[in-house]
């Protein structure tokens, strides 16, 4: 996500609390529908914002697609702006993306083929069921090959360095943190409203 008011690119790591970051930015409602509605409308840019194309990327992007956007959007370098990231425990970033797969009706899935509505969501579900939710996320890993749970943050950065790394275990603290260590500094209530980031919830058992 890109905040052009308050220059602030999020490089939106999957599972680490981002979807309560970028709805709090954007002034949105953090929740699964407001999230689903904003899936569906695809790229959403206004004067203030702008989401990269959810469809095809839940927005889950690298630095250098935003470097892209910014000087050839906007004609400014990314250097003014300042960048920030979410970092999580990596057993509870695996044990939400599990909950999210198999909270989502394989029916609502109709662009997946069969093969992949089986590998996350099915044989993981009734593993689960059969012998526990820990052998479901195993079957869940051995199924995804290539799950984005595995890459590294390095790979979305792409070995570019950020100003602010966020923990998705304190989220609200860390946030206000960095409005207030960033130059020129910046009132965490400018940015999304009473300044309060709720992640969480979704940190333990989210969708973020």
């Amino acid at each position: 996500m890109i905040h052009f008011k308050h220059k602030f690119v999020f490089i939106h790591v999957p599972k680490t609390g981002g979807t309560s970051i970028e709805m709090a930015l954007a002034g949105f409602h953090d929740d699964s529908r407001t999230d689903h509605l904003l899936k569906n409308i695809g790229e959403l840019t206004t004067p203030e914002f702008h989401f990269p194309h959810r469809q095809r990327t839940g927005r889950h992007l690298p630095f250098s697609y935003y470097k892209a956007y910014i000087e050839n959007q906007s004609g400014e370098k990314i250097d003014d702006y300042t960048i920030f990231t979410s970092v999580r425990n990596p057993w509870a970033r695996a044990l939400s993306a599990f909950n999210y797969w198999q909270r989502i009706r394989p029916s609502n899935l109709s662009h997946a083929s069969l093969s992949f509505r089986i590998r996350r969501c099915y044989v993981p579900d009734f593993a689960a069921k059969l012998l526990g939710s820990r052998i479901g996320i195993l079957v869940y890993f051995l199924g995804t090959p290539n799950e984005n749970l595995r890459d590294p943050i390095s790979y979305w950065l792409e070995n570019n360095s950020v100003d602010f790394v966020l923990r998705c275990e304190s989220l609200d603290e860390d946030f206000a943190s960095m409005c207030k260590s960033r130059k020129p500094p910046v009132s965490a209530a400018d940015l999304c409203g009473d300044g309060v980031v709720r992640g969480d919830v979704h940190c333990l058992y989210g969708y973020g």
